[in-house]
């Protein structure tokens, strides 16, 4: 039996995230290369959007645009650069919520 595993890259908004600039030349290079992948070599990566009202949809309220909101377009970017990437967003942002906060939960 053979087991996939997946890649998971999370992207949060914490004051913690900041301390450190990464260089350029190897910024999150190896998400890269999986992204680069082809099948049967590739994998699943996985994209977690956590935080509040914006990255859900809300920001023309009251309706939810998610399609319309920045984890959707990432995801579609994405695709465009790595067409053979299989890569999931998820995302756990709700309305009234703050990153800290629901790192939290």
């Amino acid at each position: 039996m053979t087991r996939r595993c997946s890649l998971c890259v999370v992207l949060c908004a914490c004051p913690a995230a900041f301390a450190e600039v990464a260089p350029l030349s190897s910024y999150l290079s190896d998400v890269i290369a999986e992204l680069q992948k082809e099948w049967p070599a590739n994998r699943a990566v996985n994209i977690l959007f956590h935080g509040h009202s914006v990255p859900a949809g809300y920001f023309k309220t009251p309706a939810v645009h998610s399609l319309e909101a920045y984890p959707h377009l990432v995801r579609a970017e994405l695709a465009r650069r790595f067409p053979h990437a299989v890569v999931n967003v998820i995302v756990t942002a709700k309305g009234g919520e703050d990153s800290v906060r629901g790192r939290a939960l």
